[in-house]
Protein backbone atom coordinates (compact mmCIF):
# COMPACT_ATOMS: atom_id res chain seq x y z
CA UNK A 1 0.00 0.00 0.00
CA UNK A 2 2.87 2.37 0.78
CA UNK A 3 4.47 1.59 -2.59
CA UNK A 4 1.21 2.31 -4.44
CA UNK A 5 0.78 5.59 -2.55
CA UNK A 6 4.31 6.67 -3.51
CA UNK A 7 3.66 5.77 -7.16
CA UNK A 8 0.76 8.25 -7.02
CA UNK A 9 3.07 10.92 -5.60
CA UNK A 10 1.88 10.50 -2.03
CA UNK A 11 2.85 8.47 0.99
CA UNK A 12 1.50 6.16 3.68
CA UNK A 13 2.72 6.47 7.27
CA UNK A 14 1.83 4.70 10.49
CA UNK A 15 2.08 5.27 14.21
CA UNK A 16 1.29 2.59 16.76
CA UNK A 17 0.94 2.40 20.53
CA UNK A 18 0.69 -1.03 22.11
CA UNK A 19 -2.69 -1.60 23.73
CA UNK A 20 -4.21 1.53 22.19
CA UNK A 21 -4.12 0.96 18.45
CA UNK A 22 -2.51 2.07 15.19
CA UNK A 23 -3.14 5.15 13.05
CA UNK A 24 -2.46 4.98 9.30
CA UNK A 25 -2.24 8.25 7.33
CA UNK A 26 -2.60 8.16 3.55
CA UNK A 27 -1.54 11.30 1.65
CA UNK A 28 -2.38 11.59 -2.07
CA UNK A 29 -1.92 14.80 -4.14
CA UNK A 30 -4.33 15.74 -6.93
CA UNK A 31 -4.39 18.45 -9.60
CA UNK A 32 -6.87 21.34 -9.72
CA UNK A 33 -5.85 23.42 -12.72
CA UNK A 34 -2.23 24.52 -12.05
CA UNK A 35 -2.55 24.24 -8.26
CA UNK A 36 -1.63 21.18 -6.29
CA UNK A 37 -3.66 20.41 -3.20
CA UNK A 38 -3.28 17.57 -0.74
CA UNK A 39 -5.96 15.49 0.93
CA UNK A 40 -5.17 13.51 4.04
CA UNK A 41 -7.19 10.59 5.34
CA UNK A 42 -6.42 8.99 8.68
CA UNK A 43 -7.94 5.73 9.86
CA UNK A 44 -7.44 3.85 13.09
CA UNK A 45 -7.08 0.10 13.44
CA UNK A 46 -7.93 -1.13 16.90
CA UNK A 47 -6.28 -4.17 18.46
CA UNK A 48 -8.48 -7.28 18.87
CA UNK A 49 -8.99 -6.70 22.59
CA UNK A 50 -10.75 -3.39 21.97
CA UNK A 51 -12.37 -4.15 18.61
CA UNK A 52 -14.28 -7.17 19.91
CA UNK A 53 -17.03 -6.81 22.48
CA UNK A 54 -16.28 -9.39 25.15
CA UNK A 55 -19.96 -9.53 26.15
CA UNK A 56 -21.03 -10.85 22.73
CA UNK A 57 -20.27 -14.01 20.83
CA UNK A 58 -18.60 -12.94 17.63
CA UNK A 59 -18.66 -14.63 14.25
CA UNK A 60 -15.99 -14.31 11.58
CA UNK A 61 -17.59 -14.07 8.12
CA UNK A 62 -15.24 -15.01 5.26
CA UNK A 63 -16.82 -13.99 1.95
CA UNK A 64 -15.81 -11.81 -0.99
CA UNK A 65 -19.37 -10.50 -1.36
CA UNK A 66 -19.90 -7.37 0.79
CA UNK A 67 -23.68 -7.83 0.51
CA UNK A 68 -23.37 -11.08 2.50
CA UNK A 69 -21.49 -9.27 5.26
CA UNK A 70 -24.20 -6.60 5.43
CA UNK A 71 -26.94 -9.22 5.70
CA UNK A 72 -25.09 -11.16 8.39
CA UNK A 73 -24.39 -8.04 10.44
CA UNK A 74 -28.00 -6.94 10.18
CA UNK A 75 -29.59 -10.29 11.04
CA UNK A 76 -27.08 -11.72 13.50
CA UNK A 77 -26.58 -8.40 15.26
CA UNK A 78 -30.23 -8.33 16.27
CA UNK A 79 -29.76 -11.76 17.87
CA UNK A 80 -26.77 -10.62 19.94
CA UNK A 81 -23.88 -11.75 17.74
CA UNK A 82 -21.05 -9.52 16.57
CA UNK A 83 -19.86 -10.07 12.99
CA UNK A 84 -16.24 -9.50 11.96
CA UNK A 85 -15.61 -9.46 8.19
CA UNK A 86 -12.87 -10.95 6.06
CA UNK A 87 -13.09 -10.31 2.33
CA UNK A 88 -10.65 -13.02 1.22
CA UNK A 89 -9.43 -16.45 2.20
CA UNK A 90 -6.02 -15.25 3.34
CA UNK A 91 -7.52 -12.47 5.44
CA UNK A 92 -9.96 -14.94 6.93
CA UNK A 93 -7.25 -17.39 7.99
CA UNK A 94 -5.21 -14.57 9.55
CA UNK A 95 -8.18 -13.20 11.50
CA UNK A 96 -9.23 -16.67 12.64
CA UNK A 97 -5.78 -17.24 14.12
CA UNK A 98 -5.56 -13.81 15.73
CA UNK A 99 -9.12 -13.39 17.03
CA UNK A 100 -10.28 -16.98 17.75
CA UNK A 101 -13.97 -16.35 16.93
CA UNK A 102 -16.84 -18.33 18.39
CA UNK A 103 -17.73 -19.56 14.88
CA UNK A 104 -16.85 -18.94 11.22
CA UNK A 105 -19.10 -18.64 8.18
CA UNK A 106 -17.22 -19.46 5.00
CA UNK A 107 -17.96 -19.03 1.30
CA UNK A 108 -16.48 -21.50 -1.19
CA UNK A 109 -16.34 -19.45 -4.40
CA UNK A 110 -13.65 -16.84 -3.73
CA UNK A 111 -10.70 -15.69 -5.86
CA UNK A 112 -7.05 -16.56 -5.10
CA UNK A 113 -7.86 -18.95 -2.24
CA UNK A 114 -11.23 -20.69 -2.27
CA UNK A 115 -13.23 -21.94 0.68
CA UNK A 116 -12.02 -25.53 0.37
CA UNK A 117 -8.42 -24.36 0.84
CA UNK A 118 -9.40 -22.11 3.73
CA UNK A 119 -11.31 -24.93 5.45
CA UNK A 120 -8.34 -27.28 5.03
CA UNK A 121 -5.97 -24.72 6.58
CA UNK A 122 -8.27 -23.97 9.49
CA UNK A 123 -8.79 -27.62 10.35
CA UNK A 124 -5.09 -28.49 10.16
CA UNK A 125 -3.93 -25.61 12.35
CA UNK A 126 -3.99 -26.38 16.12
CA UNK A 127 -4.86 -22.74 16.79
CA UNK A 128 -8.08 -22.85 14.74
CA UNK A 129 -9.08 -26.51 14.35
CA UNK A 130 -11.63 -26.34 17.20
CA UNK A 131 -13.49 -23.33 15.77
CA UNK A 132 -16.80 -24.44 14.19
CA UNK A 133 -16.97 -23.61 10.47
CA UNK A 134 -20.33 -23.13 8.77
CA UNK A 135 -20.08 -23.28 4.99
CA UNK A 136 -22.41 -20.69 3.46
CA UNK A 137 -22.18 -20.99 -0.31
CA UNK A 138 -23.98 -21.52 -3.61
CA UNK A 139 -21.92 -24.69 -4.18
CA UNK A 140 -23.96 -27.71 -3.12
CA UNK A 141 -21.27 -30.23 -2.17
CA UNK A 142 -22.26 -31.06 1.37
CA UNK A 143 -20.51 -34.43 1.52
CA UNK A 144 -17.17 -32.82 0.66
CA UNK A 145 -17.74 -30.01 3.14
CA UNK A 146 -18.44 -32.39 6.02
CA UNK A 147 -15.51 -34.58 5.00
CA UNK A 148 -13.17 -31.58 5.22
CA UNK A 149 -14.44 -30.75 8.69
CA UNK A 150 -17.34 -28.30 8.28
CA UNK A 151 -19.73 -28.22 11.23
CA UNK A 152 -22.71 -27.30 9.07
CA UNK A 153 -23.39 -26.63 5.40
CA UNK A 154 -25.93 -24.04 4.29
CA UNK A 155 -26.68 -23.32 0.64
CA UNK A 156 -27.23 -19.73 -0.53
CA UNK A 157 -29.39 -17.66 -0.88
CA UNK A 158 -28.83 -16.71 2.74
CA UNK A 159 -31.50 -17.92 5.14
CA UNK A 160 -30.85 -15.99 8.33
CA UNK A 161 -33.03 -18.33 10.38
CA UNK A 162 -30.90 -21.31 9.36
CA UNK A 163 -27.72 -19.46 10.28
CA UNK A 164 -29.17 -18.42 13.65
CA UNK A 165 -30.36 -21.96 14.38
CA UNK A 166 -26.89 -23.33 13.69
CA UNK A 167 -25.19 -20.70 15.87
CA UNK A 168 -27.65 -21.32 18.71
CA UNK A 169 -26.86 -25.03 18.51
CA UNK A 170 -23.14 -24.27 18.73
CA UNK A 171 -23.40 -21.68 21.51
CA UNK A 172 -21.91 -22.86 24.82
CA UNK A 173 -24.42 -23.63 27.55
CA UNK A 174 -23.44 -23.15 31.16
CA UNK A 175 -25.05 -26.43 32.19
CA UNK A 176 -23.47 -28.49 29.40
CA UNK A 177 -21.16 -31.38 30.17
CA UNK A 178 -17.52 -30.94 29.18
CA UNK A 179 -16.31 -33.71 26.86
CA UNK A 180 -12.58 -34.05 26.08
CA UNK A 181 -11.98 -35.83 22.74
CA UNK A 182 -8.41 -37.13 22.53
CA UNK A 183 -7.49 -38.24 19.00
CA UNK A 184 -4.78 -37.31 16.50
CA UNK A 185 -7.32 -37.54 13.66
CA UNK A 186 -9.19 -34.20 13.42
CA UNK A 187 -12.03 -35.90 11.55
CA UNK A 188 -12.91 -37.89 14.67
CA UNK A 189 -13.39 -34.76 16.76
CA UNK A 190 -15.53 -33.24 14.01
CA UNK A 191 -17.59 -36.43 13.76
CA UNK A 192 -18.17 -36.50 17.51
CA UNK A 193 -19.16 -32.83 17.43
CA UNK A 194 -21.72 -33.56 14.73
CA UNK A 195 -23.11 -36.53 16.67
CA UNK A 196 -23.35 -35.07 20.18
CA UNK A 197 -22.26 -31.43 19.93
CA UNK A 198 -25.69 -30.12 20.90
CA UNK A 199 -25.49 -31.77 24.31
CA UNK A 200 -21.82 -31.33 25.23
CA UNK A 201 -19.13 -28.65 25.25
CA UNK A 202 -16.41 -30.39 23.27
CA UNK A 203 -12.69 -29.80 23.79
CA UNK A 204 -10.10 -31.60 21.68
CA UNK A 205 -6.55 -32.82 22.24
CA UNK A 206 -4.25 -34.12 19.48
CA UNK A 207 -2.29 -36.60 21.62
CA UNK A 208 -1.82 -37.81 25.18
CA UNK A 209 0.52 -34.99 26.18
CA UNK A 210 -1.96 -32.39 24.94
CA UNK A 211 -4.77 -34.24 26.74
CA UNK A 212 -3.03 -34.17 30.12
CA UNK A 213 -2.35 -30.46 29.68
CA UNK A 214 -6.04 -29.80 28.88
CA UNK A 215 -7.13 -31.87 31.89
CA UNK A 216 -4.79 -29.93 34.17
CA UNK A 217 -6.22 -26.60 33.00
CA UNK A 218 -9.88 -27.62 33.24
CA UNK A 219 -11.14 -30.99 34.37
CA UNK A 220 -13.54 -32.63 31.86
CA UNK A 221 -16.69 -34.51 32.83
CA UNK A 222 -15.86 -37.36 30.44
CA UNK A 223 -12.92 -38.32 28.23
CA UNK A 224 -13.29 -39.92 24.81
CA UNK A 225 -9.88 -41.50 24.23
CA UNK A 226 -8.11 -42.96 21.20
CA UNK A 227 -5.44 -45.58 21.88
CA UNK A 228 -2.99 -45.16 19.00
CA UNK A 229 -1.47 -41.66 19.07
CA UNK A 230 2.00 -40.07 18.77
CA UNK A 231 4.00 -38.74 21.76
CA UNK A 232 1.82 -40.43 24.38
CA UNK A 233 -0.75 -43.07 23.47
CA UNK A 234 -4.06 -43.86 25.15
CA UNK A 235 -2.57 -46.47 27.48
CA UNK A 236 -0.10 -43.84 28.71
CA UNK A 237 -2.94 -41.40 29.36
CA UNK A 238 -4.84 -44.02 31.37
CA UNK A 239 -1.74 -44.77 33.43
CA UNK A 240 -1.20 -41.05 34.11
CA UNK A 241 -4.83 -40.67 35.19
CA UNK A 242 -4.52 -43.63 37.56
CA UNK A 243 -1.45 -42.07 39.16
CA UNK A 244 -3.35 -38.85 39.95
CA UNK A 245 -5.98 -39.32 42.69
CA UNK A 246 -7.88 -36.24 41.48
CA UNK A 247 -8.26 -37.76 38.00
CA UNK A 248 -9.06 -41.37 38.85
CA UNK A 249 -12.81 -40.77 38.93
CA UNK A 250 -13.05 -39.11 35.49
CA UNK A 251 -15.05 -41.49 33.25
CA UNK A 252 -13.14 -42.63 30.16
CA UNK A 253 -14.62 -44.10 26.99
CA UNK A 254 -12.09 -45.67 24.64
CA UNK A 255 -12.81 -44.99 20.96
CA UNK A 256 -10.53 -47.08 18.78
CA UNK A 257 -10.18 -48.51 15.28
CA UNK A 258 -7.76 -51.30 16.23
CA UNK A 259 -8.59 -54.89 17.08
CA UNK A 260 -7.80 -55.48 20.73
CA UNK A 261 -6.38 -58.68 22.12
CA UNK A 262 -8.15 -60.32 25.03
CA UNK A 263 -5.35 -59.23 27.33
CA UNK A 264 -5.75 -55.60 26.19
CA UNK A 265 -9.51 -55.76 26.63
CA UNK A 266 -9.12 -57.14 30.15
CA UNK A 267 -6.57 -54.43 30.96
CA UNK A 268 -8.86 -51.70 29.68
CA UNK A 269 -12.03 -53.00 31.31
CA UNK A 270 -10.50 -52.31 34.71
CA UNK A 271 -9.88 -48.64 33.84
CA UNK A 272 -12.53 -47.46 31.36
CA UNK A 273 -16.31 -47.23 31.25
CA UNK A 274 -16.78 -48.45 27.66
CA UNK A 275 -14.81 -49.56 24.61
CA UNK A 276 -16.32 -48.33 21.34
CA UNK A 277 -15.19 -49.17 17.81
CA UNK A 278 -14.91 -46.24 15.43
CA UNK A 279 -16.34 -48.22 12.53
CA UNK A 280 -20.08 -47.74 12.35
CA UNK A 281 -20.16 -45.26 15.22
CA UNK A 282 -23.73 -43.98 15.61
CA UNK A 283 -25.11 -41.03 17.51
CA UNK A 284 -27.63 -43.01 19.56
CA UNK A 285 -25.02 -45.51 20.73
CA UNK A 286 -22.45 -42.86 21.63
CA UNK A 287 -25.00 -40.67 23.44
CA UNK A 288 -26.20 -43.64 25.46
CA UNK A 289 -22.68 -44.54 26.55
CA UNK A 290 -21.97 -40.93 27.47
CA UNK A 291 -25.15 -40.80 29.51
CA UNK A 292 -24.14 -44.01 31.27
CA UNK A 293 -20.99 -42.31 32.54
CA UNK A 294 -23.12 -39.73 34.36
CA UNK A 295 -25.59 -42.20 35.83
Amino acid sequence: SKHLAQLLGGDLTATSVEGEGSAFTLTIPHQQGQKDTVDEVTTTAFPPSTAINADELFVLAIDDDPHVHDLLRENLGEAGYQVVSAMSGDEGVQKARALRPFAITLDVMMPHKDGWQVLHELKHDPATRDIPVILLTIVDKKALGYQLGATDYLVKPLDEQQVLATLQRLAPHHDSRRLLVVDDDPNIADMVAQLVGEQYDIVTAVDGVDALDKIAHQRPDTILLDLMMPNLDGFGVLEALQNQPDYQQIPVIVLTARSLSQAEQDRLQQRVSHIVQKQGLAADSLIQKLQDTFA
